[in-house]
């Protein structure tokens, strides 16, 4: 499987959760990271901090998955991987709040196919 691959697969993973979840519960639960962060992170300076650290690694985890794929050859030289992985984030916390909101696990599914694209640019 390849570097880009691997990541959008775990994002369609999510979705295979999610999907589960509302087979199982009735409904579909999203992420609870990103739940606590959005409740939380405003009020608790010290949560906020951690939790900002446990994105950054998320992120650095996906900077390097993307630094390999460019070196691959399965993503352009010209990358922003920064940038891009900072997107695969937001991609992945937000498709599963998304999915949360709506009550549709497939949200995820659609956004991993946008997140192969986005990578691809």
């Amino acid at each position: 499987m390849s570097h880009v691959a691997a990541h959008c697969a775990s994002i369609t993973a999510a979705a295979r959760a999610q999907r589960g979840a509302k087979r199982a519960n009735g409904r579909t639960p999203g992420c609870p990271l990103a739940n606590l962060s959005g409740e939380l992170s405003t009020h608790e300076p010290v949560l906020r901090r951690k939790l900002q650290r446990v994105y950054a690694e998320m992120q650095k985890r996906f900077e390097d998955t993307l630094r390999a794929a460019v070196a691959a050859g399965e993503i352009p030289r010209r990358s922003d991987v920064s940038a891009k992985a900072e997107a695969l984030v937001a991609i992945a916390q937000g498709g599963m709040l998304l999915s949360a909101v709506h009550d549709d696990p497939g949200t995820c599914g659609r956004l991993s196919e946008l997140a192969q694209a986005l990578l691809r640019a």
